[in-house]
């Protein structure tokens, strides 16, 4: 058990006692980020191999029939037993490349859970009133499906976006999943004992900027969606619908094999499973606590994500902002209605939040 400290961030000292957090292990995490890294150059490089390899393999017949002729005429012609032992050697090495490429993303965010830091240390460091991030702990490990832009080398996590779009107003925390061998990257964890969650939950609502959900199904999340509604003013409150791929349909072969291929193409049949779990969990949102808010909730989410309430307490949506790349695209690709902006879509609502702080 560990003393909370009294230092740095007003939500200091805690109410409560905490657990001993997972290690943090920088260098650890730096050196595996980095061989992940290497990992995935190479699938990348594999998939062009393989490729390349699937072409030249089409034309070849033709240079060695003599139909085209690539070859100077002082040079010796390749053989087809060379031929075949080259094409042999790359497509070996690009079906390596394609089979390592997950486990890179994996080493990937392995080297970036190692580096997290526990809440506490961020708080100590930080002075600004913290974002308090609630979530069902089975949603942790929700992938945001959406295209991987250029310059990332793996798919992130909803909680990732969102932890670095709200980072502009606080330090981003959350209870930690009791048991966890090492800290999910995102928002920072604080870990307490089951007796004590509650009290610590209450503690952060009061004293964070913002609390922002990520609407699920669980008992603890219910409670904490209802103290909120009950004990916050509304003007601080984000709630989160995500496209989240169902646990409970299973996906085809052809629809693994198109995903493994194009992370970014998601199967239209594989959307419209997304959208409709998207759905349900605002329709079980309106349920539950449409008469724990003043205002009326809308009927129909339609294509939005993030529902907060104005200043005079009416609940609205925030528009949904997406890359320049995926605003045109999304009416050829059902999967890039997904792909959004989560900086540009939550910005009304965090200039909304520096208003109150003034």
């Amino acid at each position: 058990m560990t003393k909370a400290p009294n230092a740095g961030n007003p939500v200091l000292p805690l109410p409560f006692p905490v657990r001993e957090a997972p290690p943090s292990r920088p260098l650890a995490g730096l050196l595996v980020a980095a061989l992940a890294r290497l990992v995935i150059l190479w699938s990348m490089v594999g998939h062009g191999a393989l490729f390349g390899a699937i072409g030249a393999a089409s034309v070849f017949p033709l240079f060695s029939s003599g139909l085209l002729d690539a070859y100077p005429a002082d040079s010796q012609p390749i053989t087809t037993g060379q031929f075949l032992q080259i094409l042999l050697f790359v497509a070996v090495f690009g079906v390596a490349g394609l089979l390592l490429g997950p486990v890179g993303k994996r080493l990937l965010y392995h080297g970036r859970k190692l580096r997290t830091r526990n809440a506490l240390a961020v708080l100590e460091k930080d002075p600004r009133p913290p974002v308090l991030y609630l979530r069902a702990f089975d949603d942790d490990a929700l992938d945001d499906p959406t295209l991987v832009g250029p310059l990332e080398w793996r798919q992130q996590r909803y909680e990732e976006r969102l932890a670095k779009s709200l980072s502009r107003l606080g330090p981003v925390i959350c209870i930690g999943t009791p048991g966890e061998k090492a800290s999910e990257a995102g928002a920072a964890r604080i870990y307490v004992d089951d007796p004590d969650w509650q009290r610590a939950i209450r503690h952060f609502m009061h004293q964070s900027a913002a609390i922002v959900i990520l609407v699920g199904s669980s008992a603890g999340l219910h409670w904490e969606i209802e103290t909120a509604l009950a004990e916050i003013p509304r003007s601080r409150l984000l709630f989160f619908f995500p496209y989240v791929r169902s646990r409970s349909v299973p996906e085809s072969l052809s629809q693994r094999l198109q995903m493994l291929a194009f992370r970014g193409k998601i199967p239209k049949s594989v959307y419209l499973q997304m959208d409709q779990e998207r759905r349900a969990r605002y329709e079980d949102f309106r349920t539950r606590y449409g008469t724990s808010v003043a205002a009326a909730l809308p009927s129909d989410l339609g294509t939005e994500q993030f529902l907060h309430f104005g200043m005079q307490g009416e609940a609205k949506f925030l528009k949904v902002r997406r890359p320049l790349i995926s605003a045109g695209a999304r009416y050829i690709q059902k999967a890039f209605t997904m792909h959004i902006s989560f900086r540009k879509s939550i910005k009304p609502f965090i200039n909304k939040i520096n208003d109150l702080k003034h």
